[in-house]
């Protein structure tokens, strides 16, 4: 199973996170701010990276870098199967959700 199956089957590929208000991934918002910055400034704009709204390439490219990130850390998780890792992502994620509606 490559990475986009796994991704797929743990249910990361959902494209509800704008609709959820779940935050993208830090590391894809780091890795987005060195892409736009690189190509802006070495690369003639070849991509004009924008970011902000839905719809923008730099926020679809965000979306599909979150679910990759998600994954690797899915792949963190000491769980043996992927019904297991499903079971703690959820678990995870319910967390997640209490620690923001507290905050």
């Amino acid at each position: 199973m490559n990475d986009y199956q796994k991704a797929v089957t743990l249910g990361l590929t959902k494209h509800t996170r704008w609709e959820d208000g779940t935050p993208h991934h830090p590391m894809s918002e780091r890795l987005m701010d060195f892409l736009a910055d690189h190509d802006f400034n070495d690369c003639g704009d070849s991509f004009c990276w924008k970011t902000g709204g839905d719809g923008d390439n730099g926020e679809n490219l965000m979306y599909e870098m979150d679910v990759y990130f998600d994954l690797m850390d899915q792949d963190k998780l000491p769980a043996k199967n992927v019904d297991e890792k499903m079971e703690l992502a959820k678990r995870l994620d319910a967390e997640m959700a209490s620690v923001r509606i507290r905050n």
